[in-house]
């Protein structure tokens, strides 16, 4: 029983870190994807002023839209980790009181709380990536006005 409980535990841990470094993956691969992007247009500025001004603007939008997609991932921690000592604090009681029978209740429960701390998890995960794309969209939204600077021309190649 105490074997079984170990491998449930261990499979909910493995289960919890990939999700947590696939949503990791996910902010990296949004990372490259902006600053490649702004790569291109800072590639032709014409106007370092301009791209200034407009930078310093997005910054002091872009400040408490970073503090709050913090504060939504700090939350989504906070509700996994819960749900985790939950599922240890279960397999604990069921593991400590093995010598006692009801064999099939005490599964019941160590099934029971790994699947609602996956449910849990699952769940918080899912509201962590829309909260943070819905989030981004409004700051893109917000900060996509006349007073971004003019997309770079292109970019002649010198015949030097």
């Amino acid at each position: 029983m105490v074997q079984g409980t170990n491998e449930t535990l261990t499979e909910v841990f493995e289960t919890m870190s990939d999700a947590a470094r696939t949503s990791l993956e996910a902010g990296r691969r949004t990372q490259e994807f902006w600053f490649d992007a702004m790569k291109d247009v800072f590639a032709g500025a014409q106007s370092f002023d301009r791209w200034t001004s407009f930078g310093e603007k997005v910054s002091r939008e872009a400040a408490p839209l970073v503090a709050k997609n913090i504060e939504i991932f700090a939350d989504t921690v906070d509700k996994t980790s819960r749900a985790g000592m939950d599922v240890l604090k279960t397999a604990c009681d069921v593991a400590l009181n093995a010598n006692e029978g009801d064999f099939a209740g005490k599964s019941r429960a160590m099934w029971d709380a790994s699947f609602s701390a996956m449910r849990t998890n699952v769940s918080a995960f899912s509201k962590l990536g829309q909260k943070t794309m819905e989030n981004w969209a409004s700051f893109c939204k917000n900060s996509s006005s006349d007073s971004a600077p003019a997309k770079a021309a292109p970019r002649t190649p010198s015949t030097k």
